[in-house]
């Protein structure tokens, strides 16, 4: 029997500190020594402006062609604290790289041992992420690609989360399974898309409102409830 598992990145398998609006925050405090910025001030303007923001499809925005976009709303927050428009135009790349430094990136506790665990179950591994078109590299780096059959990366192939397309593109790769399951930590993308898609789904680290079919605060609860519902 075809079984798999799609599971989320960031706050799911790893955690990273909230590392975009960070990488924003140290630049601004290079650019502008002794202004005092702090986190709380970055926040606000990195919650939205994400490709998987957008209201409407946007096929086009992918591969080379994903970090331009993500520039573009780099170089708007520099200018909105008050960096100089050239110097604004000119540091996308370099908070490329901030974010693309693994050392920035942690496994939680129970990472790997979960992933073995379901694997013994009978399933495939798959992530399924809006992230960046590099994340195989960094699934690499931290040890993850060999838990996983398959990927699906919204900077890769231009679908986001919560896009009921992503979610069928997915359950094809995986060769439309028998069963299947979602799992991730957040409500809106994770779960509802999942629903949507008609993928039962389990919401992680978040102790918040779903239509998740199970809660679980750690990930080496889920092997638990694989066993149960294949019963």
């Amino acid at each position: 029997m075809n079984k798999a598992i799609f599971w989320d990145f960031d706050g799911t398998l790893v955690y990273c500190h909230s590392l975009w609006s960070n990488s924003v925050l140290q630049v601004l405090n290079e650019q502008l020594p002794g202004r005092g910025i702090t986190l709380a001030d970055v926040r606000p303007y990195m919650v939205s402006g994400y490709p998987w923001d957008l209201p409407e499809p946007h096929p086009e925005i992918k591969a080379d062609a994903w970090w331009p976009f993500m520039y573009r709303k780099f170089a708007e927050v520099y200018r909105r604290f008050g960096v100089e428009p050239a110097a604004a135009e000119s540091l996308g790349p370099y908070t490329r790289e901030l974010i693309l430094d693994v050392s920035k990136y942690h496994l939680y506790d129970d990472t790997i041992e979960t992933l073995s665990c379901v694997r013994a179950l009978g399933y495939q591994n798959y992530i399924l992420s809006n992230n960046y078109p590099e994340l195989r590299q960094t699934m690499r780096a931290l040890g993850l690609e060999g838990y996983f059959s398959g990927c699906v990366i919204s900077g890769e192939i231009g679908l986001d989360k919560p896009d009921r397309a992503i979610f069928e593109y997915a359950l094809a790769l995986a060769g439309h399974p028998e069963h299947c399951l979602m799992v991730g930590d957040n409500p809106r993308a994770d779960i509802a898309g999942a629903s949507n898609a008609g993928i039962p789904s389990v919401l992680v680290h978040r102790n918040t409102v779903s239509n998740a079919g199970h809660t679980c605060a750690v990930l080496s609860e889920i092997p638990s409830i694989l066993a149960t519902s294949s019963k």
